[in-house]
């Protein structure tokens, strides 16, 4: 997998324990594409969104195999800033949806709150 550039992570509502609390982890990266070794299919290179649903207590992010999501973004040959920007912003324009699609009817991931998220961003 390439490297990420953009993260966001969204709370939970309704847990309580601060110590291992529920959040939604979205993020936009770059694969040079070959063979899936999961899923033994290729995997075509370029800017893809993953969601997960992750648990973080302080420095640590834990989540369980398979239950995370990708979508392929932006096809393109190779990476560029002009790319980068532009997959940037289809990412802003689409990553709450497709969040929103991911965990749709899910009990646990109901209350999922936008409204603040906690954004990382390498350039």
């Amino acid at each position: 997998m390439g490297s990420i550039e953009k993260i966001v992570y969204y709370p939970v509502k309704g847990h309580d324990n601060e110590n291992n609390k529920p959040f939604v982890r979205c993020g936009l990266h770059y694969s040079k594409g070959g063979h899936n070794c999961i899923s033994g299919q290729p995997e075509k290179r370029g800017y893809y969104i993953s969601v997960a649903p992750v648990k973080r207590d302080g420095f640590l992010e834990t989540y369980v195999l398979y239950t995370a999501g990708k979508w392929l973004t932006l096809e393109c040959a190779r990476r560029s800033p002009k790319r980068d920007a532009e997959a940037l912003k289809m990412f802003d324009e689409t990553h709450q949806n497709l969040v929103r699609k991911f965990f749709e009817g899910k009990p646990d991931y109901k209350d999922i709150d936008f409204a603040n998220p906690e954004v990382k961003e390498r350039k």
